[in-house]
């Protein structure tokens, strides 16, 4: 099983500790019938609730109703 990172880009991330984090696919190059697990870490309740958020959360919302998971 191969773990990807999945941003909206492709260029490097680099988190609130300082972990740099280079995705291997942007969020819009995906298939969702690949998609066996889909974790969400961590950020303030504030960072999620932006609207820059909206795509990965709609995402998730999608496989959960299609019981992906």
């Amino acid at each position: 099983m191969n773990s990807v990172q999945l941003p909206y880009q492709k260029e490097p991330i680099i988190t609130m500790g300082g972990l740099k984090i280079t995705p291997n696919y942007a969020l819009n190059e995906i298939n969702k019938e690949d998609i066996i697990a889909l974790i969400l870490i961590g950020a303030d309740m504030q960072l999620w609730l932006n609207s820059e958020q909206e795509p990965i959360l709609n995402l998730a919302i999608e496989l959960l109703k299609k019981k992906y998971f």
